[in-house]
């Protein structure tokens, strides 16, 4: 039959912020920040629709997993959207492309925060999303990384930083097209859930 699950909900906040202005955090929570950056991983940005065609058959980014998304698909959903500007990012290790993160930039009150909106890789590769995020805050003036996901290892996240909870003091907010300073709880839905193995959105 179909099956609704809730996604789960992973932000890292900045280190340099102390005056939020989009999210509000607990204070007292001293966690949260980006950790264990691997070395000899680099972050380079997608420059073509080229670059993408070219990998089509690289295995270790188009992964098993189910609903299948293809080369085609990150083109035509992400690289020519016709209303939002999505940043396409290469996860690099010893020279080889090993994963594809699709994020998209929100400017508020001055502020920005950056959402990660698709993950192309291993499980294996998740860890590196430590160099990612590492590099966004570096170049942006940014409060938050978050991240919506299902089918991702909850205990790989965690490990580089994120925090997969948000308690009652905490707000991040979802919408920004009207902003609406609250949290919400996002579903997703699989028709035949069960006869499917891997599901990752």
């Amino acid at each position: 039959g179909f099956k609704i699950f809730k996604l789960n909900h992973c932000y890292l906040r900045s280190k340099n912020i102390q005056n939020f202005k989009i999210i509000k955090i607990n204070k007292n929570n001293k966690k949260n920040f980006v950790k264990k950056i691997k070395k000899k991983v680099e972050i380079q940005n997608v420059s073509s629709v080229e670059e993408i065609i070219n990998l089509k058959k690289n295995k270790k980014i188009w992964n098993n997993f189910q609903p299948m998304k293809s080369s085609q698909y990150l083109i035509s959903r992400y690289m020519k959207h016709p209303i939002y500007n999505y940043d396409l990012n290469f996860i690099i290790k010893n020279n080889k492309k090993i994963a594809i993160v699709v994020s998209r930039e929100i400017n508020f009150k001055k502020r920005k925060i950056i959402k990660i909106v698709d993950y192309f890789g291993s499980n294996c590769s998740v860890k590196y999303l430590s160099n990612f995020c590492e590099k966004m805050f570096l170049d942006n003036n940014l409060e938050l990384i978050e991240f919506y996901n299902y089918g991702i290892d909850i205990k790989i996240l965690k490990s580089i930083g994120f925090n997969t909870t948000i308690n009652k003091k905490e707000i991040i907010p979802r919408y920004f097209e009207p902003f609406i300073k609250k949290n919400i709880e996002v579903f997703g839905g699989i028709l035949n859930f069960g006869k499917f193995k891997n599901i990752r959105v």
